[in-house]
């Protein structure tokens, strides 16, 4: 026997006010957009608490394919973003370079090119380590999206990139509302294939800072993926 009218209208109304609630419904109104001119301010938030961080961090490493045991490459990361500049060393086995705001100050010996991976059978490079800092370029806003139950900002501008033979056009990078710090990056073939990812699994707060515990890069096209792991870190005197 169906339930008279008013006691089904009663039950609708019960359950849409259920789903609205702030407690159920908490996550229906947490993506908002900025305005531009607020976004902006956002994004340069996020520049200044990067380049407000004066501690230089010397951190063990371990680089590695998840699918082959065997890859593991153990190497010293040191990232030094002094002076606003976003700067770090890497060393795996006396082979050894510096990066400075996007530019390869030297290599020794000269084994490494900015935009080639590290090893031939791991992905990661020395340019890719830089996209986890947000740099000076100028940023379209793109708008609010969840990422693994996160509140993100996308942003998004125009490049001219080649990395392991492939050709980007564009990037999107993806920034943690309450931390502040970018969480991806998706590196575009076109305006619809993400070709490159670069991704922050976790992070470790080490005397105030949040320094990245796993960055993962994905080779979208050839289906590929390499880990940076950071075992261990310390200030570096």
């Amino acid at each position: 026997m169906k339930a008279p009218r008013s006691a089904r209208f009663a039950i609708a109304t019960a359950c849409f006010a259920l789903i609205c609630s702030p407690v159920c419904g908490r996550d229906l109104h947490v993506l908002s957009y900025m305005s531009d001119a607020r976004a902006q301010e956002f994004l340069e938030n996020v520049r200044k608490n990067s380049a407000q961080i004066s501690s230089q961090w010397r951190c063990k490493v371990k680089l590695y394919d998840p699918l082959n045991a065997s890859s593991k490459k153990f190497g010293e990361l040191i990232f030094a973003p002094t002076k606003g500049q976003k700067t770090f060393s890497i060393n795996f086995g006396g082979a050894r370079c510096i990066m400075s705001d996007g530019e390869l100050e030297n290599i020794e010996p000269s084994a490494f090119e900015v935009d080639e991976p590290f090893f031939e059978n791991l992905i990661l490079s020395p340019r890719d380590l830089l996209f986890i800092f947000a740099d000076d370029e100028q940023y379209s806003y793109v708008g609010p999206m969840k990422v693994a139950s996160r509140s993100m900002q996308q942003f998004s501008r125009q490049i001219d990139l080649r990395i392991g033979g492939v050709k980007f056009s564009s990037m999107k990078i993806f920034i943690d509302e309450k931390l502040m710090i970018i969480l991806r990056v998706d590196l575009m073939v076109d305006r619809r294939q993400v070709g490159r990812r670069i991704s922050i699994g976790s992070f470790k707060n080490f005397d105030g800072v949040w320094i990245p515990k796993i960055i993962e890069i994905s080779d979208i096209i050839n289906h590929r993926r390499t880990k940076l792991e950071i075992l261990s870190a310390e200030l570096d005197s």
